[in-house]
């Protein structure tokens, strides 16, 4: 989810094969089918088809590019037109790319999940790839993408990226851990979590399951998706407390209240938490 930069009060969200914006008061489909009305098509509108939207990032008020995961590439939705077309990778070819410089058709993609600007660079897009247990460059100046080996932390399936406020490291959030890549000293850290119970706590005992999106909510700490709840991980603190309406827990026991559908989504706006499950959007307060 993000704020919609070209319909200004509304966000704009993926739910399943579809990209929408709305508010509260009405939700329109921007491009995709109905939820279950899956494939692959490039067309206006209703006409295209996806399989299913993982991540999509705003390039600019009137260019989204989205990350169609079954179809394993990423494509490119005009605002003012509402028309896609492909963008990097090939689509319907799932794939097992070679690391280094590639053209943005010539390279394939095994499951992408996440997309998200690299506020260090002009025009460079980071993407996840969730089979390949890789972390890609996606540059829309050049048009070409690259992976290297600094990007490829010792973790499975990294679904969610996000920056800390000084930009000086990445986190990624995976299916069962949370790391990190410092660019400063270009060294990837594991953080936290293995596989294992889901369990809240510090660094050292911490684990979670299924993590989707990260985001930063403020100083050194993010809320992600995993376990079908929110947590928020301190990454100063090193420790981890799921987020139960507004309120932050340390204590396990207390998890059982911060069960909500399974949380896919996440975004900050106006002071306030935005969480995106599979029946809508649900916003939060923070006061964490």
């Amino acid at each position: 989810m993000e704020p919609d930069l070209y319909i200004d009060g509304n966000i704009l969200l993926a739910d399943y094969a579809v990209l929408k914006t709305g508010n509260q008061n009405s939700t329109e489909i921007v491009a995709g089918s109905i939820r279950y009305n899956t494939g692959y098509s490039e067309g206006q509108h209703t006409n295209a088809r996806f399989t299913e939207i993982r991540g999509f990032s705003q390039i600019n008020a009137t260019h989204v590019m989205v990350v169609d995961f079954l179809n394993h590439c990423v494509r490119l939705v005009n605002r003012l037109t509402n028309q896609t077309s492909p963008f990097f990778g090939q689509c319907t070819r799932r794939g097992f790319g070679r690391d280094g410089l590639q053209s943005r058709h010539e390279v394939f993609f095994s499951g992408p999940l996440s997309v998200i600007k690299d506020p260090r660079r002009e025009g460079i897009y980071l993407l996840a790839e969730e089979w390949e247990d890789k972390i890609r460059e996606l540059d829309i100046t050049t048009m070409s993408t690259e992976t290297k080996p600094v990007f490829r932390p010792k973790i499975v399936g990294p679904m969610g990226l996000a920056f800390t406020a000084d930009l000086s490291r990445l986190l990624v959030n995976s299916v069962t851990s949370l790391a990190s890549y410092n660019y400063d000293t270009g060294v990837p850290e594991h953080l936290y979590g293995s596989d294992g119970v889901p369990r809240d706590g510090s660094f050292d005992v911490a684990q979670h399951l299924w993590g989707y999106e990260i985001i930063h909510l403020s100083g050194s700490k993010f809320a992600l998706c995993a376990n079908g709840r929110i947590l928020v991980a301190d990454i100063d603190a090193r420790e981890v407390m799921s987020f139960c309406n507004g309120e932050c827990f340390i204590d396990s026991d207390d998890s059982a209240v911060c069960d909500y559908p399974i949380i896919y989504s996440l975004m900050v706006y106006e002071d306030a938490l935005y969480a995106g499950h599979e029946h809508g959007v649900i916003k939060f307060t923070s006061k964490c």
